[in-house]
């Protein structure tokens, strides 16, 4: 058997912009995160616990489209057949704490299928192997979930050029990892979840207006910039202004494509941190699921904690997640 630990995620920049050719972004793997168990059964199946019965369906597509990956891999590299799986998946925390499930459930199948048929999980094969299947099963994206959720701590993704990047053209340099942001970082959650896929099938759809394509370009350019400060320098007198253009240009970005990023209950969980005096912006599609918000010492992100509680949401100080680890157990 083998249990599989991958961190959950938080976007603090480039949530779209990633998804354009110029586009960069940063990403924080966090904790608490995700457990897959995998063992050889008589047949392929995966246990859901934590999930409701209406999401265990689309569920299982991310964990079939995994195993299709492997088995693909396998054949050509060496000729030969994964075993059949028992898998089993749950989160570690609440509901409101992780995000990025999906991803995990493409991370945790790819390293137990790999492992279990003798061959070692190492990051550029689940980036290749569970980015190619998360990609398949969510009808697009950009890979940097699967690479932040495998990578643990903060992670800079940068455009690559065919010549240089890999499967996926995904390629997340030494020099574009650090283990956690100089500053502190606060998560709430709008208490609506996101749909990822059908956001995503919106911004492919908008991507057809050449207006869309022009904000697209204003949204990557403020992105780039607040992700080269999140990473380079953290916390820092630019950054308000950083977060409040990102904003700006993702907001311009939802009304010309009709996304529907910004939900009632993002918009007052973004006004209440700035009522407290602290910069805070979507963290990932949006359409509901969580926001980020930026401190510069622990007692100001307590006091962003309490602000986000006392306007009735669930809130907490975002702890950086580690790298993936596969076990082997009993």
């Amino acid at each position: 058997m083998k249990t599989v630990r991958i961190a959950s995620k938080m976007m603090l920049s480039g949530e779209y912009a990633v998804l354009s050719a110029r586009g960069e972004a940063v990403a924080m793997g966090t904790a608490p995160g995700f457990v897959m168990t995998g063992e050889e059964g008589a047949a392929d199946s995966v246990d859901l616990p934590d999930l409701k019965p209406a999401e265990r369906s689309g569920a299982r597509r991310f964990v079939e489209a995994s195993l299709r990956q492997v088995q693909a891999w396998l054949q050509k590299s060496s000729g030969t057949k994964r075993p059949q799986l028992a898998l089993s998946f749950r989160r570690e925390g609440r509901e409101a704490e992780v995000s990025g499930g999906s991803a995990a459930l493409c991370i945790g199948a790819t390293a137990c299928a790999l492992e279990l048929a003798g061959h070692a999980a190492t990051p550029q094969r689940l980036l290749e192997l569970a980015g190619a299947a998360h990609c398949e099963a969510q009808g697009g994206g950009s890979g940097y979930d699967i690479a932040t959720q495998v990578y643990g701590g903060l992670v800079h993704f940068v455009p690559q050029s065919p010549a240089t990047s890999g499967a996926g053209g995904l390629v997340v340099a030494e020099q574009s990892r650090r283990t956690g942001f100089a500053g502190h970082l606060v998560w709430a959650h709008s208490g609506v979840p996101a749909p990822t896929a059908t956001m995503l099938s919106r911004f492919e759809n908008a991507l057809q207006d050449p207006l869309f394509a022009k904000v697209l370009d204003r949204h990557a350019a403020a992105s780039r910039n607040l992700g080269r400060l999140l990473f380079q320098s953290g916390w820092c007198p630019e950054l308000a202004n950083a977060v409040e253009r990102a904003n700006e240009t993702l907001q311009l970005l939802d009304e010309a494509g009709s996304l529907g990023v910004f939900t009632a209950g993002i918009r007052h969980l973004i006004a209440c941190a700035q009522k407290t005096g602290f910069p805070a912006r979507v963290s990932g599609a949006g359409g509901g699921d969580r926001v980020v918000g930026f401190a510069p010492a622990s007692d100001a992100a307590s006091r962003l904690v309490d602000a986000w509680r006392g306007a009735g949401f669930v809130a907490g100080v975002v702890v950086p997640g580690t790298a993936l680890s596969v076990i082997p157990t009993a």
